[in-house]
Order: structure tokens, then C-alpha cells, then sequence
């Protein structure tokens, strides 16, 4: 059980399997789309939320969200926000960045133009 709020919403339960953040249009991977028009220049974390628990419907799911068809299947769910709060009610399994983290509860805020990177080139 998760406790999600999105946004300045109003702080909601939700039993799901697995929460995901995303702020990439591609999953590295296979340069997998996570779905249709993702942008990770909008100022918006993409949202999917696996709800259903079983272990074939959550493969299922997945598979949709791996190939880019969140449009055609409200299994898992698409939101986008700006901000979002998660808190797991069981044992703490967040995972930052593939990370297995001892955190349970996130807090995650999309700031435009926050951070900056610069590329060296390489000189021959």
C-alpha cells in the first residue's frame, strides 16, 4: 500500500505493485519509449502506476509500459505532475536510479533549469 500525492492534491492510498518515476522520453535498454508524447523537457515526471498485484498481470503491464502503449491500455496508469510525494505503509523497497534505497517515502520535484551540464571536448 502506497500513500501518493500528486501535486498539491490531496494525499490518496493506492495499492499498487510498483510506482514509477520517469523523466525520460527512452529507457536506455533497447531505447525502449516509455509512452506517446513523453518529453522530458516539459517540466513533468511521467507517472506509471502498476496496480494490479498478480505476478502474470503485472508482467503484462509492464510489457505495455516497455513498449510504448500507456494510450491503449489504462493498465498501468500514465499521470504527469510536477511534483510527487510516495510513502510505502509496508517494507521499505524504493529504489532510486535501480538502487535498492532503506528510504520509505520520496519526495521528488521537476525544477526547471536546475541543473546544468557541460561537455568537454576532447582534444586529439
Amino acid at each position: 500500500m502506497f500513500e501518493v500525492q500528486i501535486d498539491n492534491k490531496e494525499p490518496e492510498n493506492i495499492r499498487a505493485h510498483s510506482i514509477m518515476i520517469f523523466n525520460a522520453a527512452e529507457i536506455s535498454v533497447g531505447a525502449v519509449e516509455i509512452g506517446p508524447g513523453v518529453n522530458p523537457h516539459d517540466g513533468k515526471f511521467d507517472i506509471a502506476i502498476l496496480r494490479d498485484t498478480s505476478p502474470i498481470s503485472f508482467t503484462a503491464s509492464l510489457f505495455r509500459l516497455l513498449t510504448g502503449r500507456l494510450k491503449r491500455n489504462s493498465e498501468p496508469e500514465h499521470i504527469r505532475a510536477q511534483e510527487i510525494r510516495v510513502a510505502s505503509s509496508g517494507v521499505p523497497h524504493i529504489q532510486v536510479d535501480g538502487e535498492i534505497t532503506k528510504l520509505n517515502s520520496i519526495h521528488a520535484k521537476n525544477i526547471s533549469n536546475a541543473v546544468r551540464f557541460m561537455l568537454l571536448k576532447k582534444e586529439k
